[in-house]
Order: C-alpha cells, then sequence, then structure tokens
C-alpha cells in the first residue's frame, strides 16, 4: 500500500484544526471558502484543492473512528477479556490483506489493531499507516513473539493487515454488541438544585455511578440490556420506565462505584450553567435534566463521554461537511428546519447515519448535537485536541516535554489521551488526568497537568518542525 507519512497525516490534521477554528469565527463563510482562504494565506497553492480537502476530511474522520475504536476495546479487553472468539463475526474474511505466519483469532486483530494505532511513535518503523487517498489503513508488526517465545526461537513471526473504512467500522460495532460487558453509569440527580446559589457546592448532591461487571454477561443478560438500551420511547414518562428498569436489571447484576467530580469538573460545570443563564435562559428552566445532563458530559473526564463527543464530530466532519458550500449557520439552519419541516440535509454519503444518529435515535443525541454546533469547545477545541494526540502519540519520541516552562512525562500525557482521561476548562486548558488500565481502578485519578491549549499547539508546531526538512509557515491557532 502506498501510505502517506506520518508527518502527512499530523499536517492534515492540523490543517483540519486550523480551517475548523477559522470557520467557527467566521459563521457566514462556507468551509470550503474557509479552506481556500486558509491555504492561499499559507501560500499552498498545490493544496488547494478538492483533492486534498476530501483526503484532509478522511484523514481526521478515520482518527476519530479509532479514538472510538480504542476506547471501547479499553473497556473490553483491556482488564478482563470481556468478548468471546465464537461470538464474533469472521473478522478475517472481509480484509483486503493479511500476512501472517501464525495463526490469528478475532480477539487478536483487535487488540493488534488498537495496540498499532495507540503505540506508533517509532521513527524507524509504522505500526499504523494510512493510505495516500485516505481509503485504506494498513497495520504491521515486525514480530509478534512473546518474550518467552523469543528466549526459545529463533523464527520471528511478523503480522500485516490491510482494511478500510467500512471493516473498521464493523469491528467496532462488533465490540460494542458481541461483548459480554457494558459500560454503564446512572446520575440521580434527585437532590440536585441547578439553580442553588452555592452551585460549586451543590454538585457534590449529584451522585454518580459507574457500574462493573464482576464476570462476564451471559448472552441473555447482554440481549436483555441490549433490548432496553434501544428498546423506543415515544413519551417521557415511557422513557423514565425504561430507564428505571435498565438502571434496576443492572443494578442486580453489577457492582456500584461511585465517581467524585474533582474541582476543575465542578468548576467547568458551573462555567457552563453560566453561560447559558446569559445567553438560553429559557432553555435551562425549561430542560434542566438534559441541559445537566450535557453540562456534566462535557465536564467530566469520562472516557465513554468523550464517544459522544468523536460521534457528534464524525457527523460533522463526515456528514455536513461532506458539502463544502455549508457554512456553520447553514449547518444549524438545516437542523432547524429538519425539526420543523422534516426536510432531508444536503445529500452526501452518508445521509443516512446523520438522520439515525440525530433525529430517530434518541432526544438526548439531538440536543447535544445542537448545543456542540455553538460550542466553542467541539468546533475549535476538540479537532485541536486531536492533533496534539496525533503528536504526542505517533510522532513525539522525548521521555519529558516542557510546555510555558513546566516539564511533563510524555507518557503520562499519552496515557490521558489513548485512554480518554481529559477534559477541557473554563480557561481552555487541557485537564489530564492518568488511572491504572484497569477498568475497576479507572476513576481513580491521577492529575497529570493542565496546559493552556494555545500553549500546547505552538510546543506541538516548533517541535514538529523542528523534525521536518522542509519548513513552512504555519497559522498558529489563537488563544
Amino acid at each position: 500500500m502506498v501510505s502517506m507519512t506520518k508527518e502527512e497525516m499530523i499536517q492534515y490534521l492540523h490543517d483540519y484544526a486550523q480551517i475548523a477554528y477559522f470557520q467557527n469565527n467566521a459563521t457566514n463563510l462556507s468551509i470550503g471558502k474557509c479552506f481556500n482562504i486558509y491555504m492561499t494565506f499559507n501560500g499552498r497553492k498545490e493544496d488547494n484543492t478538492q483533492e486534498y480537502y476530501d483526503t484532509m476530511r478522511n484523514v481526521y474522520i478515520i482518527y476519530c473512528i479509532m479514538k472510538i475504536f480504542s476506547f471501547s476495546e479499553d473497556h473490553v479487553l483491556n482488564r478482563d477479556n470481556y468478548i468471546v472468539d465464537d461470538d464474533l463475526d469472521n473478522l478475517k474474511e472481509d480484509l483486503i490483506k493479511i500476512e501472517s505466519s501464525n495463526n490469528i483469532s478475532n480477539k487478536q486483530i483487535i487488540r493488534l489493531i488498537r495496540n498499532a494505532f495507540n503505540h506508533n511513535n517509532d521513527p524507524k518503523f509504522d505500526r499504523f499507516k494510512i493510505s495516500k487517498n485516505a481509503k485504506n489503513i494498513e497495520i504491521s508488526f515486525k514480530d509478534l513473539r512473546t518474550p518467552k517465545e523469543i528466549a526459545t526461537s529463533k523464527e520471528i513471526k511478523p503480522f500485516s493487515i490491510k482494511f478500510n473504512l467500512d471493516y473498521l467500522n464493523k469491528v467496532l460495532d462488533n465490540i460494542i454488541n458481541k461483548s459480554r460487558t457494558t459500560p454503564y453509569y446512572t446520575i440521580d440527580l434527585t437532590k440536585f438544585n441547578i439553580f442553588s446559589k452555592n452551585l460549586y457546592k451543590e454538585l457534590d448532591k449529584i451522585k454518580i455511578t459507574n457500574y462493573l461487571f464482576p464476570k462476564k454477561l451471559t448472552k441473555d443478560q447482554k440481549e436483555k440490556i441490549n433490548k432496553l438500551q434501544t428498546e423506543d420511547n415515544t413519551s417521557e414518562e415511557e422513557n423514565k420506565r425504561i430507564e428505571k428498569e435498565l438502571c434496576d436489571y443492572i443494578i442486580s447484576i453489577a457492582d456500584p462505584y461511585e465517581y467524585k467530580m474533582t474541582k476543575i469538573e465542578k468548576e467547568k460545570f458551573c462555567s457552563l450553567k453560566k453561560l447559558y443563564i446569559k445567553i438560553m435562559p429559557e432553555l435551562l428552566k425549561t430542560h434542566t435534566t438534559t441541559m445537566t445532563d450535557y453540562f456534566l458530559n462535557q465536564s467530566l473526564s469520562i472516557p465513554d463521554f468523550k464517544k459522544d463527543t468523536l460521534y457528534d464530530q464524525l457527523i460533522l466532519a463526515g456528514g455536513f461537511y461532506g458539502n463544502p458550500m455549508l457554512s456553520k449557520t447553514d449547518i444549524i439552519n438545516s437542523i432547524n428546519d429538519l425539526y420543523s419541516t422534516e426536510r432531508i440535509l444536503p445529500n452526501n454519503e452518508i445521509d443516512s447515519m446523520i438522520l439515525s444518529y440525530i433525529f430517530t435515535e434518541s432526544k438526548r443525541n439531538q440536543i447535544f448535537f445542537m448545543h456542540n454546533m455553538i460550542s466553542r469547545d467541539f468546533l475549535e477545541v476538540v479537532p485541536s485536541i486531536m492533533y496534539l494526540d496525533s503528536v504526542i502519540t505517533h510522532y513525539c519520541t522525548d521521555e519529558t516535554i516542557t510546555i510555558d516552562n513546566i516539564t511533563y512525562e510524555t507518557e503520562k500525557i499519552r496515557n490521558s489521551l489513548v485512554h480518554g482521561r481529559w477534559l477541557i476548562s473554563k480557561d481552555t486548558e487541557l485537564v489530564m488526568y492518568d488511572a491504572d488500565p484497569r477498568n475497576n481502578k479507572s476513576n481513580n485519578l491521577e492529575y497529570v497537568g493542565s496546559i493552556k491549549m494555545h500553549k500546547f499547539i505552538e510546543w506541538s508546531e516548533t517541535y514538529v518542525n523542528s523534525k521536518k526538512t522542509k519548513k513552512e509557515h504555519i497559522l498558529s491557532l489563537k488563544k
């Protein structure tokens, strides 16, 4: 496979983040116009093409899906091997290519894809590669032998597979639907008053519980949970009944583990409430529970909540940005039109996915996506975090990095990004945590540090450019 270099992949993610920043601050300019202006400003006439635009967008889509895949694999295989190989579809059949000197199971394929993506900073060998047109992915390992096998055998065991996005989505569906566990949180707001004058202290009344399954779920148990999670809810009362039934059932077979909000998480929640009291006070009064859920989703460093954000990134990048003529205003108007007139979205390759995810699966998805479309964190900062993730995970070889006169362990930052234990603070800092990778201790957070986004981006641009043979002028993201 003719693949792009790590530097090219990083450049595409950097470009996407820059253009996303630009469009959010030029709401009536189309995404295509923002792309054209950005390339012209940077003197990159050769890249100011539809082909480059599509490849850039596809690289971002691949990266977001790989992050969702990694978070899902973390939960299913990281600690308790909560998946049965016989339950999985034959994942080898749909590969474009497989080269292996030994028999590989479906579970091993899932593990190897995740490990290649998250451990890929060897400057001499690429475990994870994207094709030049960003349509295919290749995973490669020099040698799959264990240390014990190396000591007893001289024959190396190389491994390589090639697949496309459809295959990656199939693997992701397998992890989610066939695993013998499920990530499950309950949020009890019965004693919480979001309009309290001392909101910071009031947040201690929110009871957030993570439920951990001590052993694999049986097939019948998993099917019952899946049925309740996907059951149609035609009314608010029916929705509450289903949620209670699901919660009661999970409590009967799982162990509760309480999640305590950190000081920074509370401050983030308070800042969001203050913003909405200013811009949308009536919405907060009429949809108090839903907006509280949204604020918590944006405030907590819980990996499963990151998946919600990344799915919405896919809706934006993979769906709406498929039409480069759309501005931010056009996208918001399109969603509003769907609410009122049920008109279909502009025709592109994943209309059906957009419609099913935002408008038919749950009211929560609709509301979250609408509020994400007015969120600076979602529109500007998350794309920048994906770019930073690529630099730290795939490119940086230094054991420590120094930003704004503070030195951090690179591995701690990598762990935070890889496992989704981060949040965006009220001051637009990337707040990072580390934790024991075993799921039963994942809520015991170790604070890694808080880095101002613009300082982190400045460091990354300097670091990448210092290693490039061809220097290019880069338009830096602003504070």
